[in-house]
């Protein structure tokens, strides 16, 4: 069976066999990353396009509840006193990931008999 084929059984290890095939294979740190992000808003923009198109109805729902959880927890710890610069990254990044779950699950939405639904992904 060639390399990349991938098959339905999940006890091959085919499934465990990188399905990246366009990456180079330099290793780019997340600050990396996010230092060329910074420079090219345009790729910001396709990168949330591209990870959010691929995800399920579910698999937005855990990702907002995971921010909307670290919020809340960031919030409570703002009555003590302020954050470091760090939680306050944390704090802005999770806010902003709420904002493009909240667009990604608009764009899936639409109305049928007066009432919103959503289409499966």
């Amino acid at each position: 069976m060639p390399a990349n084929t991938m098959t339905h059984d999940l006890r091959s290890p085919a499934w465990l066999e990188s399905s990246i095939r366009y990456a180079d294979d330099l290793y780019i740190s997340d600050s990396e990353i996010a230092e060329r992000l910074a420079k090219n808003p345009g790729a910001i923009q396709s990168l949330l396009s591209t990870i959010f198109a691929s995800m399920s109805n579910r698999q937005l729902r855990e990702t907002a509840d995971s921010a909307e959880r670290w919020m809340r927890d960031l919030i409570l710890c703002e009555d003590e006193g302020p954050l470091p610069e760090t939680l306050e990254d944390s704090k802005e990044g999770n806010y902003l990931l709420l904002h493009v779950v909240k667009n990604s699950r608009a764009k899936r939405m639409h109305f049928k008999n007066g009432q919103r639904t959503f289409r499966r992904q």
